[in-house]
């Protein structure tokens, strides 16, 4: 059998929509074919040896495709008979042209309309209609659409796809409501964790209360620039509490000037990339004040961890926290609310070990140890038109 897999991820080097095929072709026998379109050629070091041991094809989206892909989407836009010759003339050069007989096609996007901005991708899905070319969606805002979208050409791309996985209902939903259509061939699917995760005692307190924000450094998702905010408060400045902010991203330097003008630094610290493990040891609650999501997989780990968490009330976080009970929602992604659900917690602060104890219990109803797998059966049994659950 003949895989293909896109990734349409390009904000960096690797993210959590990539452990989806990832995992999926580890637990995929030798004999199938493999071919994958990245963005970026580099792969975490602990997976490197896999890449080479299992002879995967790679293939780097460059810097001259992205070029004549932005000169195909503005010939697209003109009329003239020149123009749309032209426009088939450098279809030509599409580096999908090889895989179009594929058994499998499979577009892993991080954002919901990713492939909508790549008129290669939009040629590949139309000539493919009705054929076995899956789409998975991992990111989604909860808010308006996105700007100048067009929802019935979308709707009509969407319908070309053999299935479409979300990693939540709630942005499931969201899409339906931005296309103003429901998707008849629209399926969950559940996303690998990163490692195998442990559960660890909750930490003694010492001096301080620790709280973790895990998440890319990416303030219009994340929100970590709300979180600081609110934080600001007097009444927060002066309680024992420390904030340790793990990830990287853009908004790096960001964060360190807000520290410094919310006068922070001896309350709040950027630790860069830290493991799962290493975090869970030393932190007693997680805090995502995400302004968009899925499903964060750091929401996951942290519960199945024994963690309770704070979330914004965004994508399919509140499908994990029950709100007093698991964990705590902040009905919207502003500072007030964040601060309503921060002082619930604070409150009850003294409990957050045995609200681990029932975010595990959660967690593990979710968690799934053979996610790709899982999703690649899904996937034949789609194929062959078979029943799966």
């Amino acid at each position: 059998m003949k895989i293909a897999i896109i990734s349409t991820m390009n904000s960096g080097d690797w993210g959590g929509s990539e452990e989806l095929w990832y995992d999926l072709v580890k637990h995929i026998d030798d004999n199938h074919q493999y071919v994958i379109y990245r963005y970026s050629d580099k792969i975490p070091s602990y997976k490197q040896s896999f890449s080479i041991n299992r002879k995967i094809k790679f293939k780097k989206i460059s810097f001259a495709y992205k070029l004549i892909n932005k000169i195909s989407n503005f010939i697209n836009n003109k009329k003239s008979i020149f123009f749309k010759l032209l426009d088939t003339v450098i279809r030509f050069f599409s580096p999908y042209n090889a895989i179009s007989n594929f058994d499998i096609i499979l577009i892993n996007q991080g954002g919901t309309y990713d492939f909508l901005h790549d008129r290669f991708l939009l040629n590949l899905v139309k000539q493919n209609h009705n054929r076995n070319v899956f789409l998975t969606c991992h990111w989604n805002t909860d808010y308006g659409k996105p700007y100048k979208f067009k929802y019935i050409e979308a709707r009509n791309y969407f319908n070309c796809f053999k299935a479409i996985f979300f990693v939540s209902n709630r942005n499931k939903q969201t899409t339906e409501r931005q296309l103003a259509f429901n998707l008849p061939n629209a399926f969950l699917l559940k996303n690998p964790i990163n490692s195998d995760f442990e559960i660890m005692p909750y930490p003694k307190v010492k001096n301080d209360y620790i709280l973790a924000s895990v998440a890319r450094l990416d303030v219009n998702c994340k929100g970590q620039d709300i979180l600081l905010e609110t934080l600001s408060k007097s009444i927060w400045k002066n309680r024992n509490w420390k904030l340790m902010i793990y990830g990287s991203g853009s908004d790096y330097e960001y964060l360190l000037s807000l520290i410094e003008h919310y006068k922070l630094t001896d309350k709040v610290y950027l630790k860069g990339y830290g493991s799962i493990t290493d975090i869970w040891k030393k932190s007693h609650l997680l805090v995502l004040p995400s302004l968009s999501e899925g499903l964060p997989l750091t929401l996951i780990e942290a519960m199945l961890s024994g963690r309770t968490a704070i979330v914004t009330h965004i994508a399919g976080m509140p499908e994990l926290i029950d709100n007093n009970d698991n964990g705590f929602i902040a009905e919207s992604p502003k500072d007030v609310f964040l601060n309503i659900a921060l002082e619930k917690a604070w409150n009850v602060r003294t409990t957050w070990d045995i609200m681990g104890e029932k975010a595990k219990l959660k967690a593990l109803q979710y968690y799934e140890p053979n996610a790709g797998e899982i999703f690649f059966k899904k996937i034949q049994s789609i194929i062959n038109n078979t029943k799966y659950d």
